[in-house]
């Protein structure tokens, strides 16, 4: 089950049978599935709630795999009480105002969805105070599957907590799907070792049924950060790319993996499935690596906001890339590049 986007070419379904308009109650349920398909999808959006409001620290506590409780909290921007008691409703965004506003979108969250749908499957809680502001109460409101229960002044410090309990409490199949506990949380701790990456310079830390499982203190440069999460031995070995569009980090011909494993690829600071460009990274390495060995690949790509349309589907699983597939020619020279400069 992918959590961060990929690149794809979807097809229009056409579907036969009576026409029905849902009630909002099913319609927000089915919205709300599309977004949140299991607690790291619910961690994802949190997380980059919290990195557009400019949070330097973002600290994410799970239990029972996410099932039972997720609470993200941020020292971010925080929000007013007016704010709070919007942000919980259907597309309520502070990211974009008018429909051409989807075609530059540079913030990780902008369909107003998250809160909302995560609300709608669980007992939510939101707490926030705005930075900034002399007034040490902030806003505090609780939604039960769907419907606002509470809205009143809370003591919090600047930015944000969010708390989930019960996920989907109203849809028992969901539940079913899931996996093992155990599974779940090491979806969650995938997903924060995946924005850890994106974002070295926030400081990212993970408690799993009171334990704390994941650590990482700001970091100077993404290769620091790879220090902390991959270790300090494949951290020193790697070959920095240096183009002004594709930047980041590669394995030399010395270093190589039985999977791919070490593949990590943002477009614009979004973090994107990396099997979307395994191609072209296989492509840059093609001949030089023993067969069924992979290289390491920490892959930036910094486009116009104009060339990269994050609007596809609900629950931002795909982006596409203007031109379709021009930007693997690209990744393949600069790596190839760079390799050629680490043999000589």
């Amino acid at each position: 089950m992918r959590i961060f986007p990929t690149l794809v070419y979807e097809e229009a379904a056409d579907y036969a049978g009576r026409v029905r308009v849902l009630s909002p109650e099913v319609a927000h349920r089915i919205a709300a599935g599309e977004v949140i398909e299991r607690p790291a999808s619910a961690v994802k959006e949190l997380i980059e709630n919290s990195l557009d409001a400019g949070a330097g620290r973002v600290e994410v506590e799970i239990e029972d795999g996410g099932v039972a409780l997720i609470r993200v909290s941020d020292d971010g921007s925080g929000m007013s009480p007016e704010d709070a008691g919007r942000a919980v409703t259907e597309h309520a965004t502070s990211k974009i105002r008018t429909a051409d506003d989807l075609a530059s979108v540079v913030s990780l969250g902008f369909r107003g969805e998250a809160l909302h749908a995560i609300g709608a499957v669980s007992s939510m809680t939101l707490t926030t105070r705005r930075c900034g502001t002399e007034d040490p109460l902030g806003a505090r409101v609780r939604v039960f599957a769907g419907e606002v229960v509470e809205a009143a002044t809370a003591a919090h410090p600047p930015g944000t907590t969010v708390e989930a309990r019960d996920l989907f409490l109203n849809l028992p199949v969901r539940r079913g799907f899931l996996g093992t506990v155990r599974a779940e949380a090491n979806a969650v701790a995938t997903v924060v070792e995946s924005l850890a990456l994106s974002r070295p310079e926030v400081g990212f830390f993970l408690r799993s049924d009171g334990r704390r499982s994941l650590a990482f203190p700001a970091a100077a440069d993404l290769r620091e950060r790879i220090s902390q999460v991959h270790g300090l031995s494949l951290a020193r070995s790697l070959v920095a790319l240096e183009d002004p569009v594709v930047w980041g980090f590669v394995s030399p011909l010395a270093v190589s993996f039985p999977t791919r494993r070490y593949l990590h690829v943002a477009v614009n600071g979004r973090v994107v499935e990396a099997d979307s460009f395994a191609p072209a990274v296989a492509k840059a390495y093609a001949d030089l690596l023993p067969k069924g060995r992979h290289p390491a690949a920490f892959l930036r790509l910094e486009l116009g906001p104009g060339e990269v349309d994050v609007n596809v589907h609900p629950a931002k699983s795909a982006v596409r890339l203007r031109g379709g597939r021009s930007a693997y020619p690209l990744v393949v020279g600069t790596i190839r590049s760079a390799l050629a400069q680490e043999r000589e």
